[in-house]
Formats: structure tokens, sequence, C-alpha cells
């Protein structure tokens, strides 16, 4: 018994010691895989990203341009701001007798929708106006209400178009710099 023990140990010893040699051969091969041809990949990608944002800072967004511009336009706020404020407080209004002075108040009072007021401030100030000349007048000015709706219209659909891409672009650059720190990460673990 004592002699079939000791050779079930020495075989389980010879078999563990063997599997042992092949399992640090294998662990070696596939750390040589890694350090050689994936280490020499990721490098390569890494090169490719690095080149491709150099690439975007210097010629597609260039930061110090952009800068430059940014900086541009605050200077140019600052020397106009009082001058384009003192543009806002400058008192046009020319009428000085009373029925004109309701005119002239229905006429700037920004209110697209005020044609009843309009309408009746013109009367009272100029009398009554022949009847196709007026409903040529008010159709004109509806017809320009309406182009000036359409095109704000498209306005802010551009608008909305423009924020789409930029927010496409944004999140590409997002999942650039995701892809860059996971490189990085597997880079470090070796």
């Amino acid at each position: 018994m004592v002699f079939m023990t000791n050779v079930l140990s020495g075989f389980f010893f010879v078999a563990f010691s063997y599997w042992l040699v092949t399992a640090r051969t294998r662990r070696q091969s596939v750390l040589n895989v890694i350090n050689g041809l994936i280490k020499t990949a990721l490098n390569s990608i890494n090169s490719v990203r690095t080149a491709l944002s150099n690439f975007y800072q210097q010629a597609t967004w260039p930061v110090a341009l952009i800068n430059q511009a940014k900086a541009t336009v605050t200077q140019m706020i600052g020397q106009y701001r009082s001058a384009m404020q003192n543009i806002f407080t400058i008192n046009l209004r020319s009428a000085t007798l009373p029925n004109p002075v309701g005119l002239e108040s229905a006429m700037r009072n920004h209110q697209t929708n005020d044609f009843p007021t309009l309408t009746s401030s013109f009367g009272i100030t100029y009398g009554g106006v022949p009847f196709l000349t007026a409903t040529a007048v008010v159709a004109s000015i509806e017809s320009q209400a309406l182009t000036q709706k359409m095109l704000a219209a498209e306005l802010r659909q551009e608008a909305a178009r423009l924020a789409h891409e930029n927010a496409l672009r944004k999140r590409g650059a997002n999942m650039t710099g995701d892809v860059n720190t996971q490189i990085l990460n597997l880079l470090q673990r070796k």
C-alpha cells in the first residue's frame, strides 16, 4: 500500500511538473504574441489616431485660429457695444400732433398683428382711403409678413440641421477619445 501511494505520488508529481512546464511555455508564447504583433498593431493604430487628431487640430478645427477669432469678436463687442446701445435709445419719433402721434405709435409698437389699430389711426390721421388701394396695401403688408415668417421658419430649420451635425461631430470626437483611452489602457496593462 505504501509502495502504491509512493508510485501514485510520484506519478502525480511528474504529471504536475509536466503540466507546469507546458503551461509556462504556452504562457510565454501568448506573451510573445501580445508583445510582438499585437503591440505593433496597437502602436500603428495609435500613430494613425495621433496623426488624425493633429490633422483635425491644424486643418479642420485649428484651435489657435478659433481662439484668435473669439478674441477678435470679443474686442469688437467691447468696442461697439456702447455705440449699439445708443442706437436703441435714439428718439426717432417725429410726430407732434395728436393724430400723427397715435399713428406713429401704432407703426412703431412692434406688433405684427395690430392691423385694426394701425388702420384706425391711419384713417383718423389721413382720412378715408379708396377701397381698392387700401386693400392692395393691406395685402402687400400681409404678403411681406408671411414672407418674413417663412424665412424665419427656414432659418430655424437650418439652425436645427446645423445643431444636429455639430452633435454628431461631438459624439464622434467623444468616441475617438474613448477609443484612445481604451488603447492606452491596453498598452499600459502589458
